[in-house]
């Protein structure tokens, strides 16, 4: 691939006009002596399977977010410089290649701003970067090792976690027990913090298509109260270890919907690590659950989707960096504030964060065309406890076109 990239770029020279002489000269006869005697190597010669994808989205959301009767959106609002209106280009690019027992995966996310005056052409992500390899296959179980990066949430099941990124290692196990069901094991640890050397681990246990009814039912763990902080406010800010159960259903209503594949599911998650604070009146709040269903699947022109879901999450159940709720709209702290420069504790009078909420979320999703999908997504969350913090109302709608290739 380097060579190929100093191809690309080598080729508006040797086609330039040579008008320098001398040390100019040289260096384009070097130049010509390498591209003639190296040749790139194809995906055809290593063998394996490589495969491009990608997607354009043009995306449009409004929100509506009001904090104690005052609206926090908006250029008449407390915050003039948060729009009510949002409009975003986004580029996703993802790369694969595979062989019999290895394979790696890459995904490029290009996220901007719309606008001629504030709008943004450089924003890019790494958003999935992965090595792996099989190392042990028998007659029922594989097992693989991945080493890279990927989202918590590529990997891991939850309607309201594992929201951001996982630096590290997963070991991943798969069986098959006959007449029972298929299940899995993924694991491992991943880079919390370079700086003091803070690592954390994630697992999850699941069977699927138990006893061949499409039930299934996820078990998942995640520790983020590792490391030795410096300060209390950090310490409250990692003292986050959760444990989720998940259940679903999978079937098909053929009186109602005999052609859609249905999902009915629900979780309950706690936060085992939460302790009584100030911020919370002195009780835990570690506690969030949801529900909600699934109707149809997106793959030929005319086909539509939704999913409707119920989530209710209590102010510690949830660490704010890993939150992937519905949320409050807000990206207030929970644990600290801003006061005269300094960063001080919160308390339950100005603790916002993301969780203490409850609300609904509705997304359809429908294919025009074999490549052309749109997506509109509707969500709205109150507060749960309104004894801690300002009383906030949170409404989003979100229209997206995505051309797929």
């Amino acid at each position: 691939m380097k060579k190929f990239f100093l191809l690309l770029l080598a080729l508006p020279l040797l086609n330039a006009v040579e008008t320098d002489k001398g040390e100019n000269d040289r260096e384009m006869a070097a130049l010509r002596q390498w591209i003639t005697s190296k040749r790139m190597v194809t995906v055809k010669e290593r063998g394996g399977n490589f495969a491009l994808s990608g997607d354009v989205r043009a995306k449009f959301g409004a929100t509506n977010e009001v904090e104690d009767g005052i609206n926090q959106r908006g250029r008449y609002s407390a915050n003039p410089n948060i729009p009510f209106n949002e409009y975003n280009i986004e580029t996703n690019l993802m790369y694969d290649y595979r062989t019999d027992y290895t394979w790696v995966t890459i995904k490029l996310k290009y996220n901007n701003i719309m606008g001629t005056f504030n709008g943004t052409v450089n924003k890019l992500a790494l958003d999935r970067a992965f090595l792996g390899f099989r190392f042990l296959e028998g007659r029922t179980y594989t097992t693989d090792l991945e080493i890279g990066r990927r989202k918590l949430g590529y990997t891991f099941d939850s309607k309201v976690q594992y929201g951001t990124i996982m630096d590290g290692i997963l070991l991943k196990f798969n069986t098959v027990i006959e007449k029972v069901g298929d299940f899995y094991l993924y694991g491992g640890p991943f880079v919390t913090n370079q700086l003091i050397n803070q690592y954390s681990w994630v697992v999850e246990l699941g069977g699927l298509n138990l006893f061949s009814t499409g039930l299934y039912t996820k078990l998942s763990a995640i520790d983020w109260n590792t490391g030795s902080q410096k300060t209390h406010i950090e310490t409250e800010q990692f003292r986050f270890f959760n444990v989720q159960s998940l259940w679903g259903y999978r079937f098909i209503p053929t009186i109602i919907l005999p052609k859609k594949i249905t999902l009915a599911y629900a979780a309950a998650t706690a936060n085992l690590a939460a302790r009584n604070v100030v911020q919370t009146n002195n009780e835990l709040e570690n506690w969030a659950w949801y529900a909600g269903f699934a109707i149809g699947e997106i793959r030929q022109k005319g086909d539509w989707a939704i999913d409707i879901n119920y989530q209710w999450v209590q102010a510690q159940a949830i660490s704010g960096f890993d939150m992937d709720g519905i949320g409050r709209g807000t990206a207030k702290p929970f644990y600290a504030t801003v006061e005269n420069g300094k960063i001080v504790p919160t308390t339950s009078k100005n603790a916002v964060g993301q969780c203490n909420f409850k609300g609904w979320q509705f997304e359809l999703i429908y294919l025009i065309s074999n490549t052309i999908t749109i997506s509109q997504t509707f969500k709205s969350t109150v507060t749960l406890d309104k004894n801690i913090g300002p009383d906030i109302k949170y409404k989003q709608y979100r229209l997206e076109f995505i051309y797929a290739f």
